[in-house]
């Protein structure tokens, strides 16, 4: 069972129609007996950071923290992934999770802003995620704002929006991030989906 996570941010309900499309038991919950009793935890979500973080909650945002602690999966998406990192500078400083350490910024000036389409990812072997994939796939892309690792123990796969470099995917041990949406990548997010998974059946 995943549980993901309902704090009513964009369009969450459809990353709970992709786990129905892979045959993945899930719910959308914020209630703590659900995320305490879930195999894994999936933090979707498209809206600012600031507003992700205040809709999400101090009480629910520590719990999160503790399950992942635990050992438990937890995988972010879009606002979901970037909210695991330490701060962003969206609309006034705002201080994330800081379950992986890195700031959130703006996307160069230059670049078509928001970036949105599809865009080829360097795949990290290492990173189960993408077990089954080729080296270089293509995923669906719609951000202003960017990660900048700056965490020793995570591994990481990039993208290349113009002449920048862009976090795609991030992994600490236990917990995950996705800055591109699987739920919109047609067969190849529905694999990452599916590796999930079984990362949390493990």
């Amino acid at each position: 069972m995943i549980t993901v996570i309902d704090y009513s941010v964009g369009n969450i309900r459809s990353v709970c129609n992709a786990l129905d499309n892979i045959g993945c038991e899930n719910r959308l919950s914020n209630l703590s007996d659900d995320i305490k009793n879930a195999d894994g935890i999936i933090l979707p979500g498209v809206a600012a950071f600031g507003y992700a973080m205040k809709a999400l909650g101090e009480e629910c945002g520590e719990l999160l923290k503790e399950e992942a602690a635990k050992g438990k999966p937890l995988m972010g998406i879009c606002s979901g992934y970037q909210v695991l990192f330490d701060s962003s500078t969206e609309l006034g400083f705002n201080e994330g999770l800081g379950m992986i350490n890195g700031a959130v910024e703006r996307l160069p000036e230059g670049l078509v802003i928001p970036h949105m389409g599809w865009n080829q990812v360097r795949t990290n072997p290492e990173i189960p995620l993408f077990e089954g994939l080729g080296e270089e796939e293509y995923f669906y892309f719609a951000h202003s704002y960017y990660a900048i690792l700056t965490d020793p123990q995570a591994k990481s796969a990039m993208t290349e929006y113009g002449e920048t470099d862009v976090l795609a995917c991030v992994q600490k041990e236990n917990i995950f991030g996705l800055q591109f949406h699987p739920e919109k990548s047609s067969r190849l997010g529905m694999k990452v989906l599916k590796n999930f998974e079984k990362i949390c059946r493990r």
